[in-house]
């Protein structure tokens, strides 16, 4: 037997490693998060730090009729998310009319299986070259029973479905993202499907919706820490008429991303849904205007803009707390801080108004030597607060009398100070 010189061993090595690790790249708050549509005005992507859209590549309206094809609406699309710099994500699903084996319903497996495996070919053909260049692709939405989306057999899904589509992603050096997986089914009963026949082996992205953080975090745990995916997107979160909500859900999402290794800018996503709908369930959008001359901000949408202009204008890393109210065990109950490249450091900070603390003492290693802090709420009112330096870590403490801004009847509330 031959022995590889140990010189030559450790090279291989390296270079085994580092095709299953790249190295590692600045994150930014637009990477992170999405909405589900192209929103109304041209700027509206922009001012909210949007820059993924997902798209319904509908398969019962792109094939009406069985074998002719209708991109146009589609091709329309994609143009005005990229005429305003937002990528697209597909989701292709939804059986036509006419190959129905349940009828009325576009959650139902084919009759013909052949034809969705056409259509995958087509689209996918279409949209991942020029001038679309689309990369990633999402097979299905909620495939489950319970959810309604697809009345067929699990085993189906996956043979007949899935795998047959990320084949096709992949043949065209795609990514490949799993259909969402709904709150109405538990997340071991999405272990056992997405394990079935190896499906795992031909997935990039693993997705969930409206589970907050604790799907990332058990998700993270069975399949991103050992490198089985690429990562975990939330394509389906909101739907809650809760004020806050999106203060505090993106807030704990970005704690969750840094704190699990977010290395690259596809790891980890989350798109709001539903973000525009006209007037129509104002509290549950971020707009309450469906046209392009007269867009609002609901408080959703004032809140991610706010969170925009915290986050928006540099790379991210958590910075370490010295000093922190304690959390007294609560999972919800979270202080974190992060640094916005050189620019600025942000402190959030959430409780529960019914268990408010006298006093929030905190204690951050600076960027700047003599920095200003400055409280601010969900709802955009802010104050300065005091400061002190000692040992180059500012010294800040916030009186629980000035959180009546915050929403007191809620379970929990957040409060941010940025230092700059």
């Amino acid at each position: 037997m031959q022995f590889m010189p140990v010189r030559k061993s450790c090279a291989l090595a390296v270079l085994l490693f580092a095709s299953f690790h790249a190295a590692a790249q600045d994150v930014y708050f637009k990477d992170l998060f999405g909405t589900n549509y192209l929103p109304p005005g041209k700027d509206t992507a922009k001012e909210l730090g949007i820059s993924w859209v997902r798209e319904n590549f509908s398969w019962a309206q792109v094939e009406k009729v069985k074998g002719t094809y209708n991109w146009a609406p589609i091709d329309k699309k994609v143009q005005q998310a990229h005429a305003q710099g937002v990528e697209v994500l597909p989701l292709l699903a939804y059986t036509p009319a006419w190959n129905r084996a349940t009828p009325r319903t576009a959650g139902s497996a084919p009759k013909d299986y052949q034809a969705w495996v056409n259509f995958v070919q087509a689209a996918v053909a279409r949209y991942s070259a020029a001038p679309y260049n689309l990369k990633y692709f999402q097979i299905w939405n909620e495939p489950t029973r319970k959810a309604s989306y697809w009345l067929g057999s699990d085993q189906d899904f996956i043979d007949k479905i899935y795998l047959p589509a990320a084949k096709i992603i992949r043949q065209h050096h795609g990514k490949v993202v799993f259909g969402g997986w709904p709150a109405s089914n538990s997340l071991n009963e999405f272990a056992k499907t997405i394990e079935y026949h190896n499906a795992i082996d031909y997935t990039d992205v693993l997705d969930f919706h409206y589970g907050s953080v604790h799907p990332y975090q058990w998700l993270y745990k069975r399949y991103v820490e050992n490198n089985k995916v690429q990562g975990i997107w939330q394509t389906e979160l909101g739907y809650t008429n809760k004020p806050e909500s999106v203060a505090l859900a993106y807030s704990f999402i970005l704690d969750f991303a840094l704190s699990h290794q977010w290395d690259d800018p596809m790891k980890y996503k989350a798109f709001w849904f539903p973000a525009w709908q006209g007037n129509k369930k104002p509290y549950r959008s971020m707009t309450i205007s469906s046209t392009a001359a007269s867009v609002a901000l609901t408080d959703n949408g004032k809140q991610l803009k706010q969170l925009n202009s915290f986050y928006g204008d540099g790379p991210l890393k958590l910075a370490s707390l010295t000093t922190a109210p304690p959390s007294n065990g609560d999972a919800y109950t979270k202080n974190f801080a992060i640094n916005v490249g050189d620019k600025r450091q942000v402190i959030t900070s959430t409780y529960k108004p019914a268990q408010k603390q006298s006093t929030y003492h905190y204690a951050l290693k600076t960027l700047k030597p003599n920095p200003t802090a400055t409280l601010w709420f969900a709802d955009g009112s802010h104050q300065q607060v005091p400061v002190s330096m000692k040992d180059g870590a500012a010294q800040i403490s916030v009186d629980s009398k000035l959180l009546v801004k915050g929403c007191q009847q809620c379970e929990r509330s957040l409060f941010y100070i940025v230092l700059s």
